[in-house]
């Protein structure tokens, strides 16, 4: 979605993934090449990037790592 599209101009994109973390969901952004749908996107920093296409996602599951199952020498 353009989120420009739709009038919005600034997003505190880091903050609102915080949050949507919480409920298994994240704000993916991509670069776009048409400035008209620039949108100025906040980081963990506070820095500013320009990104135009958002995809709300459900954040997968992170694998369990696996145990090592190598034994010490001298066991």
């Amino acid at each position: 979605m353009y989120l420009r599209a739709v009038g919005v101009t600034t997003l505190p994109l880091y903050g609102l993934n915080t949050l949507l973390a919480r409920q298994g969901y994240v704000i993916h952004a991509g670069k776009v090449r048409d400035r008209k749908r620039f949108v100025a996107c906040t980081d963990k920093h506070g820095r500013v990037e320009q990104l135009g296409l958002f995809e709300l996602r459900r954040v997968q599951q992170k694998a369990p790592e696996p145990i090592n199952k190598r034994r010490h020498e001298g066991d």
